[in-house]
């Protein structure tokens, strides 16, 4: 579902690999500068729709949270129900990625006490090794949150290895719901365009979960100021022919809404060779950039004493 670099290479590989829209969602990045990229790269084969993978906590208990439909900016390193509560008030679906991964992630223990302010948890990434796709799916199940799959892509290689399908697509602003057909989401592939080798997330039959058995019929995603609204023709999917900032609400709302979908990802050397690449970078992004990072003398730009979030955040921040 989500990436972390975008530029002209990243959509073309998306639009290759069939993506209908991807999250992007870079590190220590503020939501001004995501929001900016996103809707640039945009277009109507392919909606970029921007999130903040927030830090929480310290660099002890680092624990990281996927913020989806923010209205306003949100730092890093404040506490976890700081955070989770800021996206509630937010109305931002709230995403789990990457659950009880080595040293960056929620745990059992916290989902169990927050699980009425998560949307969904990650139980496939190309970072992951079998079993922390096992362990991450149980997360899910004992939660019961709905799951979704990433690529997760940090190289621009790995875009599109794994994917998030929404079974359906009845969102439309002002109830103007596109029924009795299938919408592709998140890298859903149609049966033509599917590739030979492409799996469930763990070789299992598709899963598809919702967090209670609710749906969207009848809902209306309510589009941010200044986004025209428009009808969508009932051969079209629920990701085209409307304006950026009205397409991302869509989206939003089906993440929160817990529309069922299915997870999967592709299979076979050139995968599994994806997959190696992606664990290797997360030793070059935790010592050359981190270190980078902390030597330079300017604040960072997604840190809670920076102008940017005024005293908002005071009596929340860890740093």
């Amino acid at each position: 579902m989500h990436v972390k670099l975008l530029d002209e290479r990243v959509v073309r590989r998306a639009k290759a690999r069939g993506l209908d829209a991807i999250v992007y969602a870079p590190h220590f990045t503020p939501l001004p500068e995501i929001e900016r990229r996103a809707a640039i790269y945009t277009d109507p084969e392919l909606l970029v729709v921007p999130a903040r993978e927030v830090f929480t906590e310290d660099w002890r208990d680092r624990k990281h949270l996927l913020a989806i439909g923010l209205s306003e900016p949100i730092p890093d390193f404040i506490t976890l129900e700081g955070a989770l509560l800021e996206c509630r008030n937010q109305g931002a679906a709230t995403l789990v990625p990457h659950p009880d991964f080595l040293t960056v992630s929620l745990d059992a223990a916290d989902l169990d006490r927050y699980r009425s302010l998560v949307d969904g948890i990650e139980v496939y990434n190309p970072k992951f090794w079998p079993h922390h796709g096992r362990r991450a799916s149980r997360i899910a199940e004992n939660a019961s949150q709905p799951a979704f799959a990433s690529s997760y892509a940090h190289l621009r290689g790995s875009v599109g290895e794994a994917w998030t399908a929404f079974d359906r697509a009845d969102v439309e602003p002002n109830s103007l719901l596109t029924r009795g057909s299938r919408s592709r989401s998140v890298g859903e592939r149609s049966a033509a365009n599917r590739p030979a080798n492409d799996r469930s997330a763990h070789g299992q039959p598709a899963d598809s979960r919702s967090a209670d058995g609710r749906s969207l019929d009848g809902r209306s995603a309510n589009g941010r100021p200044g986004g025209e609204r428009r009808r969508t023709n009932a051969t079209q999917g629920w990701l085209v022919d409307r304006t950026w900032s009205v397409r991302v609400e869509a989206f939003v709302e089906a993440l929160k809404s817990g529309v069922p979908r299915s997870v999967s990802h592709l299979t076979g050397l050139a995968h599994r060779a994806r997959c190696g690449a992606e664990f290797a970078h997360l030793g070059y992004e935790n010592s050359l950039t981190k270190a980078i990072r902390v030597l330079r003398s300017r604040l960072p730009a997604t840190h809670p004493g920076h102008p940017l979030y005024g005293s908002r955040f005071d009596d929340v921040r860890v740093y």
